[in-house]
């Protein structure tokens, strides 16, 4: 039979001595800088969490013995990965969420979408929409990426009615990456533009043409892919 140890009482030599003991109070358990601590069972191995008796979640191994193993984070309706400095969730913010339906969301994801109805030679001003993470500078019309990774952007858009010319460049860094050009002759024109670009981290980006009709016709987008 298990006994209950008390660590909250201050008892310093309190410890588990047989399968099924129990402990009480707050715990904490030192480990040497190359020391792991261990949860091992024959087949499963993991940490069953509870609140007042209730399991919400665990965290869990799984091998048969000749395929690969697995390792799994659940139990619970709503699974958060969290960043902050607390523990009890007050001082930290959820990054990415899978809900008990299969939905991952991720709300801080960068990714802006804007139309362009005030500078007919480059995407900038007009109206924002989505702006994750602020880094579309709406005033110069550059979106800056906040860390290294494959990068998706596109713009749409309508010429001046009676234009002969009619294009856009995607400037990385200044230089250009994909472009979009037509000439053929007056009338309107449209035109829908999409690059993927691997990107470092603080690398720049912004898409610049000739002759854009700025009644709304016009808009650019991007996000991070990964």
């Amino acid at each position: 039979m298990g006994k209950s140890k008390d660590l909250a009482s201050g008892n310093s030599a309190a410890y588990v001595e047989t399968a099924g003991d129990t402990m009480t109070g707050a715990l904490t358990v030192d480990t040497a800088t190359s020391t792991n601590l261990t949860v091992d069972s024959g087949v499963y191995g993991g940490i069953q969490f509870k609140v007042a008796g209730t399991n919400t979640g665990y965290i869990t191994s799984y091998t048969n013995g000749s395929g690969p193993e697995s390792m799994y984070i659940g139990g619970a309706d709503t699974v958060n990965l969290h960043t902050g400095t607390n523990h009890v969730l007050t001082g930290g913010t959820t990054r990415l969420q899978i809900d008990i339906s299969g939905n991952v969301t991720m709300p801080f994801q960068p990714a802006f979408y804007m139309r362009n109805s005030q500078d007919n030679t480059r995407y900038k001003g007009g109206t924002v929409y989505v702006n994750k993470g602020n880094h579309w500078n709406n005033t110069t019309g550059t979106f800056t990426a906040p860390v290294a990774g494959a990068y998706q952007f596109g713009a749409f858009g309508q010429s001046v009615s009676g234009t002969n010319t009619f294009y856009w460049l995607v400037y990385q860094n200044g230089g250009a990456r994909g472009a979009w050009y037509d000439n053929s002759g007056g009338g309107y024109k449209h035109a829908s533009l999409t690059v993927i670009l691997n990107m470092a981290a603080n690398d720049t980006v912004y898409i610049a043409g000739s002759n854009l009709n700025l009644g709304g016709q016009n808009g650019m987008f991007g996000h991070f892919l990964g």
